[in-house]
């Protein structure tokens, strides 16, 4: 088959490679749409997360082929979105349902450790309906079951960050996770969500999605607007505004330091976003401000499936640019433009 292989930063080869061969509990999907995530980008352009050889792509969907002797309630044919999801079973996490932080959830699944779907077929181990592989309804396109698993990390922060009625809640970072939790938040409650960028496009799909303001840092003063939209919050040593929540979906220096600023006293501010190196923030605003810092990995596939199935969330707005894979260096140079794009799919 065709693939998509890493070989270093900025270095990705289309390659024939060994279609893979199943076990008795795997089942083997034909790729229809695969979308590149920002973990993807950060494995592109600096080998993070990745070494050599390996095929990237998590975030998919596509038509059941072929399943193992020990498969139960999956055919050829099904369309299907998908996750790689093989845990031990035995650690410390496991046992305690925690599956999302065993160890070798990024040695053993998928485009981390084994092949993924930049692929014309991608394998998925020990395979289990409503676990690791979901149903697409008619309705929703493979590219909708593709943006699925980013979705599902939207829906997990929220779960995380557990909003009340009411709250004032800023989005920082308007990428596709950024985009997936403001608009599960104005499906699932009554919020004021701010959404901040500096790509006018991206701020265009926030708006798109109902979100009560927008702002872009670098053409206005995101303090002052946020404290128009949440209120002046003073604290012991200065003042923020009064925004009950904030998501840092960007992953910068800037932002964490900005969110820590703007939080009201006794908020929280929830770390969606990865970060490329270490950064430095003033851990007395921690302290003064009573702040609950809470760090986010982890996804709900099947509330975003429902979400997308009863139209509560449109993600086709999220869409502007696809490739085939043949095209996939141009397809990775597009994503990291995040003035022109906000999420670029592939079809093999």
């Amino acid at each position: 088959m065709k693939a998509a292989v890493y070989y270093g930063p900025k270095d990705i080869r289309v390659e024939e490679v060994p279609k893979p061969q199943l076990d008795a509990a795997d089942i083997l999907i034909k790729v229809k749409a695969v979308l590149i995530c920002g973990s993807d980008l950060a494995g592109y352009a600096r080998g993070k997360f990745i070494p050599p050889g390996q095929i990237m792509g998590h975030e998919f969907s596509g038509e059941i082929v072929k399943v193992g002797s020990d498969v139960k309630d999956l055919s050829p044919g099904e369309r299907v979105s998908a996750i790689g999801f093989l845990i031990c079973g035995e650690c410390f996490w496991c046992k305690r349902k925690q599956y999302h932080l065993c160890p070798l959830l990024f040695t053993e699944n998928p485009a981390y450790g084994k092949p993924g779907a930049f692929a014309e077929y991608v394998k998925i181990p020990r395979a289990v309906v409503n676990r690791n592989v979901f149903k697409l309804p008619d309705d929703v396109s493979f590219e909708e079951g593709a943006a699925l698993e980013p979705l599902s990390v939207a829906c997990f922060a929220v779960s995380k960050a557990r909003p009340e009625p009411g709250n004032s809640i800023l989005v920082l970072g308007a990428g596709m996770i950024g985009l997936g939790i403001a608009a599960v938040l104005k499906a699932t409650g009554e919020y004021r969500v701010m959404v901040s960028d500096i790509s006018p496009k991206r701020l265009g799909a926030a708006q798109k999605i109902g979100v009560d303001a927008v702002m872009n840092p670098d053409r206005e003063d995101i303090f002052q607007r946020v404290k128009e939209q949440a209120g002046e919050g003073k604290y012991h040593y200065g003042v923020g505004s009064m925004t009950d929540i904030i998501m840092e979906c960007a992953g910068t220096p800037q932002t964490i330091n900005q969110a820590l600023q703007l939080v009201r006293s006794g908020g929280k501010v929830l770390l969606v976003g990865t970060y490329k190196n270490e950064v430095t923030v003033n851990l007395n605003l921690l302290i003064h401000k009573d702040i609950s810092l809470i760090g986010c990995l982890g996804g709900l596939m099947k509330q975003a499936l429902s979400l997308v199935a009863q139209h509560k969330v449109a993600l086709k707005d999220f869409f502007t640019h696809t490739f085939s894979l043949d095209q996939i260096r141009e397809a990775f140079e597009t994503q990291a433009d995040a003035g022109k794009s906000i999420k670029v799919i592939i079809n093999p």
